[in-house]
């Protein structure tokens, strides 16, 4: 057999292998499942319209009063929100954000969140680190997170760390669960 029969040979033994992988792939039952086209009556967001008439239940929900979420949701809204196309209807910014606040507040899982919103788990995968970087970049001008010591200033940084920890432990409290008591963990040594 000379060389160009035989680089026919293995390319032909190459199609045939190519052309029965792409046959063996798995074809999809249902390209969106039913009710998650239903999304504008099955979603959280209807709920969170009713909770706005009873305050308690609203902070319950987000464990933040809703001031604060309307005022998180308008510097998140310019960041996260998406154009609507001829397929289909974006995610509106406020169900990007709640599905994310759910997610971080209850710390389940994406399945758990996509029976809540009616979001597939697939575009939540996507809308939530989205949405979290989205907090991040809304808010960095309001966290702090290294603090630098000149020599000598000891003092004064011990002070500085010693109430940014009060303070960071009685907001964490705030948003506990009720009734949950608190799992503190000792430092790394």
């Amino acid at each position: 057999m000379s060389s160009t029969e035989e680089a026919l040979c293995y390319l032909g033994i190459i199609s045939y292998y190519i052309s029965k992988t792409k046959n063996n792939r798995r074809r999809r039952k249902v390209w969106v499942r039913n009710w998650l086209t239903k999304r504008e009556r099955l979603s959280h967001v209807n709920l969170v319209r009713e909770l706005r008439e009873e305050k308690e239940d609203f902070q319950n929900y987000f464990r933040m009063p809703e001031p604060v979420y309307e005022e998180l949701w308008c510097l998140v809204t310019p960041i996260i929100a998406k154009q609507d196309t001829c397929m289909r209807e974006a995610i509106s910014p406020r169900e990007r954000l709640s599905a994310t606040l759910r997610f971080l507040i209850t710390g389940g899982t994406y399945k758990d969140v996509m029976y809540s919103s009616a979001i597939s788990r697939q575009s939540l995968g996507y809308i939530i680190p989205e949405t979290c970087d989205a907090i991040y970049s809304a808010l960095k001008t309001y966290l702090k997170w290294r603090i630098t010591v000149a020599h000598g200033d000891h003092e004064q940084a011990c002070d500085t760390v010693s109430s940014t920890v009060i303070w960071r432990i009685h907001t964490c409290r705030r948003l506990m669960p009720p009734g949950l008591p608190p799992a503190f963990r000792p430092p790394c040594r």
